[in-house]
C-alpha cells in the first residue's frame, strides 16, 4: 500500500536472487562453472556430490535433478514477485512514494528489467542457442500475476518478450 512496501518487495527479489541456489553460488561460480569444466573435480567432497555429477552432464541423477529444480523454482518465484509488483504499481498514486512518480517509474522499470533478465537466463540454461533456430518450445514467459500456467515458448518468442520488457524498462528508468 506504500512506496516502502514496493521497495521492500523489490529488495526481496534482489535478496532471493543472491541466495546460494541462484547468483549467490550456483549461477555464478557453482554448478554452471562446474558444467563449464572450470574446476578440477577431484577436490569435490560428499556435500557437493551433484558437482561431480554435473561434470558428466548426468541431468537424470536425483541430486542433479534436485539442484536444477531448485534453480528453476527460485528463478520463477523471483519472476512471480516481479509480476506481483507490476500487477499493482500502475494503480498506485505517485504520492505514496517518497520520490513521487520518478520512484514509482524506477521501481516498475527495475521489476520489468529483472523479469526480462531472469527469463533470459532461464532461456540460456534450458534452451538451445538462438543460432540453432529450432521451432520447438522450451520455457514459459510469465507476464501476469497470479499465474500458474503459461505455455512454453520458442527461443525467438522468449527473446522478443525479453527485448520488449527491456525497452519498456529503459523508458521508465
Amino acid at each position: 500500500a506504500t512506496g516502502d512496501g514496493y521497495r521492500n518487495v523489490l529488495n526481496g527479489v534482489y535478496k532471493q536472487m543472491a541466495n546460494s541456489s541462484m547468483y549467490g553460488q550456483e549461477l555464478s561460480w557453482g554448478m554452471l562453472d562446474v558444467m563449464g569444466q572450470l574446476y578440477r573435480t577431484g577436490g569435490f567432497h560428499s556435500s557437493s556430490a551433484y558437482y561431480k555429477i554435473a561434470t558428466g552432464y548426468n541431468y537424470d541423477d536425483k541430486d542433479a535433478k534436485a539442484k536444477i529444480q531448485e534453480i528453476w523454482s527460485q528463478a520463477y518465484n523471483s519472476i512471480a514477485n516481479c509480476n506481483s509488483i507490476l500487477s499493482k504499481i500502475d494503480g498506485m498514486d505517485s504520492t505514496a512514494f517518497r520520490g513521487l512518480n520518478n520512484e514509482k517509474l524506477l521501481i516498475k522499470g527495475e521489476a520489468l528489467a529483472l523479469r526480462a533478465f531472469l527469463h533470459f537466463d532461464l532461456l540460456r540454461l534450458f534452451a538451445p542457442a538462438p543460432i540453432v533456430n529450432d521451432a520447438q518450445t522450451h520455457i514459459p514467459y510469465f507476464t501476469t500475476y497470479p499465474s500458474t500456467f503459461e505455455p512454453d515458448r520458442s527461443v525467438k518468442e522468449v527473446l522478443e518478450l525479453v527485448i520488449k520488457d527491456l525497452e519498456e524498462a529503459r523508458s521508465l528508468v
